[in-house]
C-alpha cells in the first residue's frame, strides 16, 4: 500500500512499540500526520485500518494534515471495504487552523458519511475524552465503545460552564461533570453500545468491538428512531415536519439543538433517491448547552398539545 510521501512515516519498529496491542506481528503498514497515526494490519485475523489520535499532539485535534491524511485513508476502505477503526482521544478540530482547517475537516466528515451509507465496516474507541468535531466521528460509526472514565460530548464542560456563568453546569464538579459527559452516562442513553474497564488490553476491547462492528445491530434509521424516544420522554414534540417547515429552523438566526436537528435529519430521511435538497442556514450552529438546547419553543410537547 502506498502512502503520501509528505507525511512523516514512523517506522514499523516505533509503531509497534507503542501499539503492538493493536495489530498481529508481520505485515503491517503505518504513517503519521501531526497527532493521527494510521495503521494497516490484521487484528484477530481481520484485516483492519485504524486512526488512533495522540492527545499528546496539540490535544490529539484534528487539523488540515490529520483531516487530509484520514480523508485519504477512508477513501481507501471506501473502494476495498476494508473495516476502519476509529481510535480516539480529542478535543476535535483544530480552531487555530482557520478555515482552511475547518474546510479539511469538512471533506473528512464527507467521505466518513460515504464509507457509512456504503455500509463499511466502522467502529469507534473512546480513550479517554472526545469532544467536537471526535464525537461526531464516533457517533457516525455504527458501533462505540469507550473506556468507563471517557468523557463525550459535543460542547466540552469549560463552554458549558463559560456560555451559562456555572448555572448549567460547574467545570470544576467532577461529579456534574461525570454525570453529564460520563461514558456510563452516554451508554445509559444509548450513544455508546457498551464499556470496557481502564485496565482491560486494548488488543482484546478491539477484537470485541469488530466482532460487534461486523454485524452491527442498528442502522442509521434504528438510530434516528433512538434519538426520537429520547425527545419524547425528555417533553418534546416529534411530530414530523414538512421539508419547508424543518428547513425553516436553520435560517432563523438561532442556534440548532437536538430537537432542530432531528426535524431536519426526519425530512431528509424522507426524501426520494436522487432528488436535490438546497438548505439555506443562518444560525451560529448547534446549541452549546443543555439550556439553549431546544432554542424553538413550538417544539416542546406542552406547547403544541
Amino acid at each position: 500500500m502506498a502512502f503520501d510521501s509528505s507525511i512523516e512515516v514512523r517506522t514499523v519498529v516505533e509503531i509497534q512499540a507503542r501499539y503492538r496491542e493493536l495489530l498481529e506481528p508481520g505485515d503491517q503498514h503505518a504513517e503519521t500526520a501531526g497527532a493521527l497515526t494510521l495503521l494497516e494490519g490484521r487484528c484477530n485475523g481481520q484485516q483492519l485500518r485504524a486512526a488512533i489520535s495522540d492527545r499528546a499532539v496539540a490535544g490529539g485535534s484534528f487539523g488540515v494534515d490529520e483531516s487530509e491524511a484520514l480523508t485519504a485513508h477512508l477513501r481507501r476502505s471506501l473502494h476495498d471495504r476494508i473495516p476502519f477503526a476509529l481510535i480516539l482521544d480529542s478535543g476535535g478540530a483544530r480552531l487555530d487552523g482557520g478555515l482552511a482547517g475547518l474546510g479539511a475537516f469538512r471533506r473528512l466528515y464527507r467521505i466518513a458519511l460515504e464509507v457509512r451509507l456504503a455500509n463499511v465496516p466502522m467502529v469507534a474507541f473512546v480513550e479517554r475524552d472526545c469532544f467536537g468535531g471526535a464525537s461526531m466521528l464516533a457517533m457516525l460509526c455504527p458501533v462505540r465503545c469507550a473506556i468507563e472514565i471517557a468523557r463525550i460530548g459535543m460542547s466540552g464542560p469549560g463552554i458549558v460552564a463559560a456560555f451559562t456563568d456555572g448555572r448549567d453546569l460547574d467545570a470544576s464538579d467532577r461529579e456534574a461533570v461525570r454525570a453529564l459527559y460520563g461514558a456510563k452516562a452516554r451508554a445509559q442513553s444509548g450513544a455508546i453500545d457498551f464499556l470496557v474497564a481502564a485496565e482491560t488490553p486494548r488488543r482484546d476491547a478491539l477484537e470485541q468491538l469488530l466482532e460487534h462492528g461486523l454485524h452491527p445491530r442498528a442502522g442509521i434509521r434504528a438510530q434516528h428512531e433512538s434519538l426520537e424516544k429520547r425527545l419524547r420522554d425528555s417533553g418534546i414534540n416529534t411530530k414530523p415536519m414538512p421539508w419547508r417547515e424543518a428547513a425553516a429552523l436553520f435560517h432563523s438566526g438561532n442556534a440548532v439543538g437536538a430537537a432542530e436537528l432531528w426535524q431536519l435529519s426526519n425530512a431528509m430521511l424522507s426524501c426520494q433517491r436522487g432528488q436535490t435538497v438546497e438548505l439555506q442556514i443562518d444560525c451560529p450552529g448547534q446549541a452549546a448547552t443543555r439550556l439553549d438546547a431546544v432554542s424553538y419553543t413550538h417544539l416542546r410537547a406542552h406547547e403544541t398539545l
